[in-house]
């Protein structure tokens, strides 16, 4: 099981696993406090749309771009630079005034992540060499129970202490990251320091962005995952949005009936990132699965009925999010994960900002449950899509 790789492999990798742990909870513990102070200083639900798009943005603009550094520079000194960025984020965060501020200091953040993201799940295979697999899954885990756990202690948090306090709280938690990983073994062969690059050098980092994506298609199957797991993003997305009309609208179960919505979820999606493996038949299956249950969380009749579906829909989230992760770092070398990885991540993003506008379009002209169903038959279209493409690549694998 990938979490136990933590317990029992101590040193460096522990460590790395305890910062991943400690930055993924103060953010998500956070995200309820940039909400919050995002209302507070503009009192529009407009601005706080512009803050969440302003964090999101540079993942999808610059992910591909930082996904190719992290394949050749030094990743630890990138995953420092990330958290630094997010730490000076999020102290001015807590302290500028006025919602311009608010969102050039939320591009910041998104910035830090987009470094960040690519980079550390390249960096994994330095600490983890042959259990880069399962340490992958540990990864997942980790950032799926982040996710559950972080909004609950957020908000009690708030209780006793202002949305600001929890802002600086979380800069804190960037910046021990970040002391925490300037000391882990995370490049196993020197790297090009950015000041000694020749001419070619830059014209390779170039045609590396440029390239990416026709670079990855040289690996069989990998296009595949990336794309399915940015269409996933994009269709989960939309329900994102109609989750919390659907518990207060058509379901009668109010605020709390919203809550018991989202814990259901996430519980399910840290149950399925420990059954998530670097099977592409697991991750499709699972893909096609999760659509049918979306569906069938739209047409619940009550609470009791979707809450369940809800925890079976997280539970498959868990499954591809895990699988599509270590599908990508089993079929990529140590040297091609950033850039993978940041195109992924770059997709994803996309797939998130798309979904949340066609999700308010489609929840403001039609309700909640048509959302629903419309994401989940996307989402199963985009599974069996992906089917036949991967018996295709299959048998021109084996028919050459």
């Amino acid at each position: 099981m990938p979490v136990l790789l933590i317990a029992r492999t101590p040193g460096p990798l522990r460590r790395y696993f305890g910062a991943f742990a400690l930055s993924t909870l103060g953010g998500s513990m956070a995200y309820v406090a940039v909400l919050l102070v995002a209302l507070d200083r503009s009192g529009s639900g407009l601005a706080v749309t512009a803050v969440l798009l302003a964090e999101l943005l540079p993942v999808a603009l610059a992910g591909a771009l930082f996904g190719s550094f992290a394949d050749r520079y030094s990743r630890r000194v990138l995953m420092v630079i990330a958290d630094v960025l997010g730490g000076v984020a999020f102290v001015g965060l807590a302290f500028s005034d006025g919602i311009a501020p608010t969102i050039a200091f939320a591009v910041l953040a998104g910035f830090g992540v987009s470094l960040f993201m690519p980079t550390s799940k390249a960096a994994i295979g330095a600490l983890a060499g042959d259990q880069t697999d399962e340490a992958m899954g540990a990864s997942v885990t980790i950032f799926s129970a982040s996710m559950l756990a972080g909004p609950a202690i957020g908000a009690g948090v708030l209780l006793f202490a202002s949305a600001e306090t929890l802002l600086m709280a979380n800069a804190a938690s960037f910046l021990i990251s970040a002391v925490v990983i300037w000391g882990l073994p995370l490049d196993r062969e020197p790297r090009r320091a950015s000041g000694g690059e020749t001419d070619e050098d830059e014209g390779d980092r170039r045609r590396s962005v440029r390239d990416g994506w026709r670079a990855m298609g040289d690996i069989r199957g990998l296009r595949l995952v990336v794309v399915l797991g940015a269409s996933t993003a994009l269709s989960l997305s939309m329900v994102n949005v109609a989750e919390p009309l659907l518990a207060t609208g058509p379901l009668n179960a109010g605020a709390a009936g919203f809550s018991a919505l989202i814990a259901c979820f996430g519980i399910g999606a840290v149950g399925g990132s420990l059954a998530g493996r670097a099977q592409m038949g697991r991750f499709i299956g699972a893909v096609i699965a999760c659509g049918v249950v979306l569906v069938m969380i739209g047409l619940a009749p009550s609470l009791l009925v979707a809450a369940p579906l809800m925890a079976l829909a997280g539970y498959l989230d868990g499954v591809m999010s895990s699988s599509d992760q270590r599908l990508i770092a089993d079929m990529t070398e140590e040297d091609q994960r950033g850039q993978a990885f940041g195109v992924k991540h770059s997709l994803d993003a996309s797939g998130v900002v798309v979904g949340f506008l066609l999700g308010g379009v489609l929840a403001t002209a039609s309700g909640p449950r048509p959302v629903f169903c419309i994401s989940g038959a996307v989402t199963a279209v985009f599974g069996v899509f992906a089917l036949v493409r991967s018996r295709a690549l299959r048998d021109a694998a084996t028919n050459p």
